[in-house]
């Protein structure tokens, strides 16, 4: 991956996606134009705040600050970025899936939403795969023809959930689930992440490669950062094969690296 993509990741200090990451980092710096309409104000602090409260939520879930964390994805200009949107949507998921009367608060910030800013939104409800929340994903491309054109085909499809995504679609699809498990915690979706290592080994596919070495990156990242992550990473390493076993070893032997280096300088030993 781009280093600037790892200079932005140690920046933020805590787990996200690897897109999701990097766009709110560089939107905490730059913002929307003033002249951009947008909801009501935030009481989040800064877009760091905001990273921190997605990064950690499910060790402390508070789907009652939704509605502001997504008045300041909003303002960010976060919900018309498409490489933060696979990581929102993600998230967004997993908390409606955990919490299904945050649907009501993504319908209300929908209503509010010029067209153009709703599709992190509306992936979110459709991704949460239960029948109320793909209920509102309708309703809310109901009024818009080409939103409707864009999501019919997920909409017709049966319920899936990020975890159930097919990793071949793309890098976009580890964005996903790193956003699904800092709203829930669940080790499947870092699961998920790890099977797509033995895609390292892309036999001359470099798109099927590009996503081996994507996910490799961002278990590394991750479980420096959170030993949840780590833990999975060790507790999966058993029953991986091949290319798919020797990418997990380098990616715990960085990760506990990292996380030694930085205990002695922070004088932990």
């Amino acid at each position: 991956m781009p280093l600037t993509l790892a200079l932005l990741r140690r920046a933020l200090a805590s787990p996200l996606s690897l897109a999701f990451a990097a766009t709110l980092v560089a939107l905490a710096i730059v913002g929307r134009s003033p002249a951009a309409p947008s909801l009501q104000p935030s009481t989040f602090q800064s877009v760091a705040d905001l990273s921190a409260w997605t990064a950690r939520y499910y060790l402390n879930p508070e789907p009652g600050r939704l509605g502001e964390a997504l008045r300041l994805m909003d303002t960010a200009g976060l919900l018309d970025s498409d490489d933060a949107a696979p990581g929102i949507a993600g998230f967004l998921s997993g908390v409606v899936r955990r919490n299904p009367a945050s649907i009501a608060t993504i319908q209300a910030q929908l209503q509010d939403l010029p067209e153009e800013r709703q599709a992190p939104l509306v992936l979110a409800l459709i991704y949460a795969a239960t029948p109320a929340a793909r209920d509102a994903a309708a309703a809310a491309v109901a009024p818009h023809p080409r939103m409707k054109r864009r999501f019919q085909r997920q909409l017709d499809a049966p319920p899936t959930t990020v975890e159930q995504i097919a990793l071949e679609e793309g890098p976009w699809v580890l964005d996903a689930l790193w956003g699904d498990f800092m709203a829930t915690g669940d080790r499947s979706a870092v699961e998920r992440v790890i099977g797509a290592l033995a895609y390292a080994d892309g036999k001359e596919d470099t798109a099927r490669e590009s996503i081996g070495a994507a996910a490799a990156w961002s278990l590394a990242s991750n479980a420096t950062q959170d030993a949840r992550v780590l833990q999975i990473c060790e507790e999966a390493l058993p029953q991986q094969r091949g290319i798919g076993a020797a990418q997990l070893k380098d990616v715990i032997a960085k990760a506990r690296a990292a996380r030694a280096s930085r205990t002695a300088k922070s004088g932990g030993g």
